[in-house]
């Protein structure tokens, strides 16, 4: 089980000025990064279409519509109770940045650049497998030193993937040995809690990666068996220019 929430993403801005500097082409940069009250994000999405695609009227209505869905979809990256911040990449921009990616991870420093921040809620065993991408990540977790005995241990707090019999027992166990601790404050009870605790707890962390980290973990875990990293993959595809910057690949 993983849930993910408050997804965040940032500095798309930047990143995209500095892919630029290399050749010093700033002049070529065709994206537009606006905040927005949310319902005006539509004029600014069909007036960037019509910019951008000197044919796009004279385009059927079922292509205009789709075109603008994808982009209007892809756009927002954040919001708030009252704007919304969008990004909507021109064709000179996309392109030189999907050049850059397929060319490898020494060209495409920029995607470093892009943020992305997350809450994850997953089990120990899956964190143990995502604590393998260190690099440009950090984490900020639920503490099992300071809160780990205070609320009842039930079944909602693990990712057992099926109904075991030894379930329940773990869990009674589990809390019995909670309970033994708030009732003689003795931290051998709490010692022991802590050492049988299985990894199948859920935790929740506060997640920040980049770009680039979830274009490795994307091709490295895509077709994993457990089920908690197809989640997290379909996640990374929804997320804005997912699939035209993280999941992209050279056509065969």
């Amino acid at each position: 089980m993983i849930h993910i929430d408050n997804i965040e993403v940032m500095n798309f801005k930047g990143a995209f000025r500095g892919m630029r500097n290399p050749l010093e082409s700033w002049r070529q940069n065709d994206s537009k990064f606006v905040i927005c009250d949310y319902n005006m994000l539509e004029d600014y999405v069909s007036d960037f279409l019509n910019e951008t695609y000197e044919e796009f009227n004279s385009f059927e209505e079922d292509k205009q519509d789709q075109m603008f869905d994808e982009l209007f979809d892809n756009s927002i990256i954040g919001t708030d109770d009252m704007f919304v911040n969008a990004v909507l990449l021109g064709n000179k921009d996309l392109s030189l940045a999907q050049k850059l990616i397929l060319g490898g991870t020494d060209h495409s420093k920029f995607m470093r650049q892009i943020f992305v921040s997350m809450d994850i809620n997953a089990p120990l065993y899956w964190w143990k497998e995502l604590d393998q991408y260190r690099i440009g990540c950090t984490t900020n977790s639920e503490s099992t030193m300071h809160k780990l005995a205070t609320t009842p241990i039930r079944r909602c707090c693990f990712s057992f993937q099926e109904h075991l019999s030894e379930d329940a027992s773990i869990i009674a166990n589990l809390e019995f040995l909670r309970l033994k601790y708030l009732e003689t404050n003795n931290k051998m009870y709490w010692q022991a809690l802590v050492e049988r605790l299985p990894s199948s707890w859920n935790q929740m962390r506060t997640w920040t990666a980049n770009y680039q980290v979830l274009r490795n973990i994307y091709f490295s875990r895509k077709n994993h068996k457990l089920s908690e990293w197809i989640t997290f993959t379909k996640m990374i595809e929804a997320l804005p220019y997912g699939k035209e910057l993280i999941t992209i690949t050279k056509e065969k």
